[in-house]
């Protein structure tokens, strides 16, 4: 449905409390409110945030604590940001479902580890938090043929 351009223009209409908005604004407003959007997910995707989701589980089972998670900034994002005691840790993580392009972790490219740092670095400004020492991880999630997912949590890459 299409909703008419309201006109700007005043007009002068004599003292009024309140005006009740013409049938077809309300109609316009309820449609804009009511109707869901059909967002299709590509498999990769999905995939991603599954193993978002378990890093993060995994993390925690390590005794970290998650701070913030998808940080995304004019420079980038950061998958999951973390406090293992004092220290602050960016963790990229990297999902993959074979190996045919290499492992997750050699996706990690130097460019890709300084601009972690850098956003680690922003992180802690915008936050004004102090950390003892800021680490680049990186967990790997790789989903067997089986469905199972093998996760591997490296320290201090960058």
């Amino acid at each position: 449905m299409l909703c008419p351009r309201a006109s700007t223009a005043r007009r002068a209409v004599g003292p009024v409390a309140h005006r009740e908005a013409p049938p077809f604004v309300n109609a316009c407003r309820l449609a804009a409110v009511s109707v869901s959007e059909v967002v299709r997910v590509h498999p990769k995707d999905a995939l991603g945030r599954q193993g978002e989701q378990l890093a993060a589980e995994f993390l925690q089972g390590a005794g970290f604590l998650i701070l913030d998670r998808n940080y995304r900034c004019a420079q980038g994002e950061l998958d999951i940001v973390a406090a293992d005691q004092r220290v602050l840790v960016a963790c990229e993580v990297k999902t993959r479902s074979s190996l045919t392009y290499g492992t997750p972790i050699e996706a990690i490219t130097g460019q890709k580890l300084r601009r972690l740092r850098r956003l680690a670095v922003h992180w802690v400004l915008t936050h004004g938090l102090i950390f003892d020492e800021l680490r680049v991880d990186v967990v790997s999630v790789l989903r067997a043929e089986s469905g199972e997912f093998q996760i591997e949590h490296v320290r201090g890459v960058g």
